[in-house]
């Protein structure tokens, strides 16, 4: 006979929600010490999923894009490049200018990061949106 601890797992990896099943034994604990009622535990637990699966859509996205690689304006190199106004184009996260409706146009000669600058805020609004 089945209990239903056991009925739940089956569930939750029927339901592929992976994250949920992974952490459940530990947000029992928790409940059980009296550390946080049961809503703010499924509410985690949820929360868990829904990360993950929206940073499986960014991958999808980015993967579609055929993007030659994934990088954030944290990992953009501004030595490289020492003309390039850091505060700027750090700026773009936050992604005003979509809201101002205005646009981005980056200039420069070949090999000088126009296109990687381009990515990483692409990427960076797959990250926002």
């Amino acid at each position: 006979m089945t209990n239903n601890y056991n009925k739940l797992l089956n569930n939750l990896e029927t339901l592929k929600l992976e994250q949920f099943k992974a952490n459940l034994d530990t947000y029992i604990e928790i409940i059980a010490k009296g550390e946080k009622d049961v809503v703010d535990s499924l509410y985690e637990l949820t929360e868990y999923e829904v990360n993950l699966k929206r940073e499986r859509a960014i991958t999808a996205c980015v993967k579609v894009a055929s993007f030659p690689f994934l990088k954030t304006l944290d990992d953009f190199d501004f030595s490289f490049q020492p003309s390039i106004n850091k505060d700027q184009v750090m700026n773009f996260r936050h992604l005003s200018f979509i809201e101002n409706k205005e646009n981005i146009l980056f200039i420069g000669s070949p090999g000088v990061g126009n296109y990687r600058k381009f990515l990483i805020i692409e990427r960076n609004n797959h990250n926002t949106l």
